[in-house]
């Protein structure tokens, strides 16, 4: 009876071989998940510094506007005057990483992009009252379109807030904390809108008055009513 040849070497090759590939794969699967997971955890804490960064500029813009009152009245009493409103969005991190955008997750999705809409919509609402348009419309559209800004912002600060505590509350263990600005010097008491109003008007009239008396003269006279990051408001006279 012949011997029956049993390729034992051979076997154990091949099944170390195998061990060997089965396991480097694990250890890669184990690595790329660590990455993305890793690569997550940087995109949501960069996404919630910067849409904390807005959220902050919304704010202060509403806390120190304490003269938009006076704004509005200006623009409805002349024509020609144009409120200096300032844009200075911040949507790098949103913008440039949009193909990180699923790391948020699916159920954050909806308001982040909404947040980042209302923050172009506020971009656009800016731009129109530089549109040769703007001095053309009545008083009160005029009115309206600064008090469509101010509450463009007040809505920008709520999803913010909202889209923020979302974010802390599902990804707990990255310890999400909001940044503590330096506060505002401008800050008014409610009493001062009214001051600050008639303070601003008179201004107004005395360079009218010296103009008017100096043909010649083309100081120009730029009051501050709001200041923040995010947007400035100001009564800007030639």
């Amino acid at each position: 009876m012949p011997d029956r040849y049993f390729p034992t070497a051979e076997l154990v090759t091949a099944s170390g071989a195998l061990l060997i590939w089965t396991l480097t794969r694990i250890a890669e699967l184990v690595q790329n998940r660590r990455r993305r997971k890793s690569d997550a955890e940087k995109y949501v804490m960069a996404l919630f510094a910067e849409i904390d960064f807005n959220t902050r500029d919304m704010e202060v813009f509403l806390e120190v506007s304490a003269s938009v009152d006076a704004v509005i009245d200006k623009v409805k009493s002349d024509r020609k005057f144009i409120p200096h409103i300032t844009d200075a969005r911040h949507i790098s991190i949103y913008a440039q990483g949009i193909s990180n955008i699923h790391y948020i997750g699916k159920e954050h999705m909806g308001q982040l992009v909404y947040f980042y809409g209302l923050l172009e919509k506020l971009k656009n609402q800016v731009a129109g009252i530089y549109l040769p348009s703007f001095t053309l419309i009545s008083r009160n559209g005029r009115a309206q379109t600064i008090r469509e800004i101010i509450d463009i912002a007040e809505e920008i600060k709520d999803v913010g807030l909202d889209l923020l505590s979302e974010l802390k509350s599902s990804y707990t263990d990255l310890k999400l904390e909001r940044t503590i600005r330096r506060k505002q010097s401008a800050a008014r008491s409610d009493e001062q809108p009214k001051a600050n109003a008639e303070t601003i008007h008179s201004d107004l009239d005395r360079v009218d008055a010296k103009h008017n008396s100096s043909p010649n003269t083309h100081k120009k006279n730029s009051i501050l009513l709001i200041s923040a990051p995010a947007a400035k408001l100001q009564l800007h006279r030639k």
